[in-house]
């Protein structure tokens, strides 16, 4: 994405909600309040004469993009934004606010209920091997719930926390107790830890993680360089959608396994990642 001109700002929300006394609303609370403050920062440093800044970021083209806790933050911060926020990428995205327009709501389940963004371009991504205690249905039910434009892309054994080097939980690690309280899918495989390893392209440990990886980036890529019109993004559209058919959203006791894409990634099909997808404009 920075390659491509697009400017990215990272923000450690850990470090933040940790001393706060919010410690159980930080996907509501706290991540959304981060945002907007990176926000209004950007605002004012494109207005100040010796800034970088100044002239060079378009604050009319902004996206969010969230992976696990920080997935439900972005969403709820594009709710509280909406109209300001162009586009927003998930991935596994865990569960927020059913009320998302009142940061005081403390949090409830919402596996079932919650209206993502409506009127966003939005992209979510999900494995095959994610863990039940991780997600449970919503990734599809922010798919299902969302309006036009919105793709789901679906990799085949990618699990909850391999997207990230910095985070690392051992698959047999015991199953949290309250995992019980979250609606298992039949798409999922149910090993007894935090999380399933991952299995992408028929490798697994580090190797598979390098894939799921990869095909995250390429979609978040794709996703983000049409939807907030970068220069030379022609064609990415065609990435995102399926080869046809549609995917239906009124079973709820299953997850969507997609379609198979229009345009695969030359490189991911070099590498035998599988890659399905739903999408609806």
């Amino acid at each position: 994405l920075a390659k491509a001109g697009i400017i990215i700002i990272s923000v450690d929300w850990n470090r933040y909600w940790m001393f706060k006394d919010e410690l159980d609303n930080h996907a509501h609370k706290g991540i959304p309040e981060i945002i907007k403050k990176v926000i209004a920062y950007l605002e004012w440093e494109t207005q100040t004469i010796q800034s970088w800044f100044k002239g060079n970021v378009d604050l009319r083209r902004l996206g969010l993009m969230g992976h696990s806790t920080g997935g439900a933050g972005v969403l709820v911060t594009a709710i509280q934004l909406r109209g300001l926020i162009k586009a927003v990428g998930v991935i596994a995205p865990t569960c927020p606010n059913k009320d998302a327009s009142d940061p005081n709501v403390p949090d409830p389940p919402c596996f079932e209920g919650w209206n993502p963004p409506q009127n966003i371009p939005i992209l979510v991504i999900h494995g095959t091997h994610e863990h039940h205690c991780q997600v449970g249905r919503f990734p599809k039910d922010v798919y299902c719930g969302a309006t036009p434009p919105k793709h789901l892309i679906v990799i085949t054994g990618a699990n909850h926390f391999g997207y990230t080097d910095d985070i690392c939980m051992e698959p047999d690690v015991d199953k949290p107790v309250d995992c019980a309280s979250v609606p298992p899918d039949t798409l999922y495989k149910d090993w007894n830890g935090w999380d399933n390893p991952s299995m992408v392209g028929g490798l697994e440990m580090r190797a598979a993680q390098i894939l799921q990886q990869r095909a995250a980036g390429n979609y978040l890529r794709a996703f983000f360089m049409h939807y907030l019109k970068v220069p030379n993004s022609a064609g990415y559209i065609n990435y995102l959608i399926q080869k046809s058919g549609s995917c239906e959203c009124s079973d709820t006791t299953k997850f969507l396994t997609g379609k198979d894409p229009h345009n695969p990634f030359a490189d991911l099909r070099a590498m035998d990642v599988e890659v399905k997808m739903c999408s609806e404009q």
